[in-house]
């Protein structure tokens, strides 16, 4: 059996406040404009105990006005379709590549499975690569010329392959690979 992360729901509450009652619902009119997205089906990140990220949709909103006053109550409440937050902070890893195979690991200290974007920058003109993530048993393969000093950007969260910025997903096949808490092995060839 696998353990599924269900979605969550957050709610907030809270106070915008002013200098005066005009400044106040100022500041409201702003914060409501950067909860709303421009189209229903647009999440927003939400940051969180200033270091956590929530990828949301708004579920609803409620305030009240307090006449003459330089404060609006306020309550939010979010629905989160991933269970887990992603953290601001970023792992980077880099990794030169000297011979035609070349093993390597990255430590991950996460609690959820994370999916990474990968930047493969070509130190000549490369034509075949293969990446695997010899922990996870998952691993990809670039069939295509990448040009001397270009990039090969995979973003394996969102699904996508650029090749000197043009999208290069025919010429790619396997999975987009995670990684997982511990000490992930790679091993690139090509």
């Amino acid at each position: 059996p696998e353990s599924h992360i269900k979605g969550k729901s957050i709610r907030v509450k809270g106070q915008v406040v002013g200098s005066d009652h005009v400044s106040a619902r100022t500041h409201l009119d702003g914060f409501i404009e950067s909860l709303v997205a421009w189209r229903t089906t647009d999440k927003r990140d939400i940051y969180l105990y200033d270091d956590r990220v929530w990828s949301c949709f708004l579920r609803s909103f409620d305030n009240s006005y307090k006449n003459v006053l330089s404060f609006a109550p306020f309550s939010l409440s979010l629905d989160c379709p991933e269970g887990s937050s992603r953290s601001l902070a970023k792992l980077r890893k880099r990794q030169v590549i000297t011979g035609t195979v070349t093993e390597f690991s990255l430590p991950y200290n996460g609690n959820a499975l994370s999916k990474p974007i990968i930047s493969i920058i070509a130190g000549a003109s490369m034509t075949t690569c293969i990446l695997e993530n010899l922990t996870t048993g998952e691993n990809f393969a670039y069939v295509g010329t990448v040009p001397n000093g270009v990039a090969l950007d995979i973003d394996c969260y969102n699904g996508t392959v650029f090749n000197s910025s043009v999208d290069g997903l025919a010429s790619w096949s396997g999975d987009f690979l995670g990684v997982v808490r511990g000490t992930n092995n790679f091993r690139f060839s090509g």
